[in-house]
């Protein structure tokens, strides 16, 4: 079976920018790329985010900005409400062409910093954090508001405001060139450990899902991620231990049976690894800054 491409969403802009802000089922699945940048900042979901060579986790106020045919994806995780139903996905989108205002404008001397953002650094993919996090947040709940013309405007002055305070976090370590958009085969491990973390996995299954040898299996995850799959998967179910630690009153051994740990030896060791503290010592600090259940 032949490795799938790497999507190219080729968008038609009805105008100069596109601006979202819509409750979804979730957030557009294959990992892809297009010509236009994009500005997202995540307002319900959380899940595993990946850009160019970058793979994260992400939640709620996850504010991220990609440059022009850059690969990314937000897969989302399955979160339900107390009533059982499907919590669905919501985030503000922009999306605009870099050159949207005209590639005159960035001859401008004052404008050198901007020009920097959209063509050089957001290839890289960046992430907006802290107190820079803080303003853009409310410069983009502003411009879904405004009328078309206004919100070129306002464009601007978030893209300035990026530019000047040099306040982000980039993400990917290098570019990714056109030949290097080969497969899927990212979006396809991914979704499956997302999907089946509850269960034993073998790298066997894994493997043949992907359509690819184990060891070069293993070989193209750890080089394009930085991790293992394992790694990965261990990460996933850890991450849901910490929300039923919190939102729920179940047993630190039922809890690390739930999330697919079937030795409780091995959930409270890797648990320890990552967040530092026992299960019962995590569940502790945090029911002492939320509400009882």
């Amino acid at each position: 079976m032949a490795k799938a491409s790497l999507i190219r969403i080729k968008y038609s802009l009805a105008t100069t920018i596109d601006v979202t802000n819509d409750e979804i089922p979730c957030f557009y699945n294959p990992l892809h790329y297009h010509p236009e940048v994009e500005l997202t900042l995540v307002e319900q979901s959380s899940g595993v985010r990946i850009v160019g060579d970058s793979m994260e986790f992400f939640g709620p106020g996850d504010l991220v900005m990609v440059g022009a045919n850059t690969p990314h994806i937000w897969k989302n995780e399955q979160q339900y409400d107390n009533n059982g139903q499907k919590i669905k996905a919501k985030a503000i989108v922009i999306k605009f062409l870099p050159d949207f205002t005209g590639m005159s404008i960035f001859d401008l001397p004052e404008m050198l910093l901007v020009k920097k953002l959209l063509f050089e650094t957001s290839l890289y993919g960046i992430k907006i954090e802290g107190r820079l996090h803080t303003v853009v947040e409310r410069q983009m709940k502003t411009l879904v508001k405004e009328s078309p013309s206004a919100r070129i405007i306002s464009l601007l002055g978030i893209l300035n405001t990026i530019a000047e305070s040099n306040k982000f976090r980039v993400l990917s370590k290098h570019t990714v060139s056109k030949s290097e958009r080969q497969d899927r085969v990212l979006n396809t491990v991914i979704s499956f450990l997302q999907t089946n973390y509850r269960n034993r996995i073998e790298l066997d299954k894994i493997a043949t899902i992907a359509c690819m040898h184990k060891n070069s299996l293993c070989q193209y995850f750890k080089l394009k991620t930085g991790k293992t799959i394992f790694n990965l998967l261990h990460e996933i179910r850890l991450k849901q231990a910490c929300d039923l630690l919190v939102n729920s009153n179940d047993s630190v051994e039922s809890i690390s049976s739930r999330v697919g740990f079937f030795s409780q030896t091995l959930f409270n060791k890797k648990f320890k690894d990552v967040y530092k503290m026992s299960p019962i010592a995590y569940r502790k600090q945090w029911s002492a800054v939320t509400p009882n259940f």
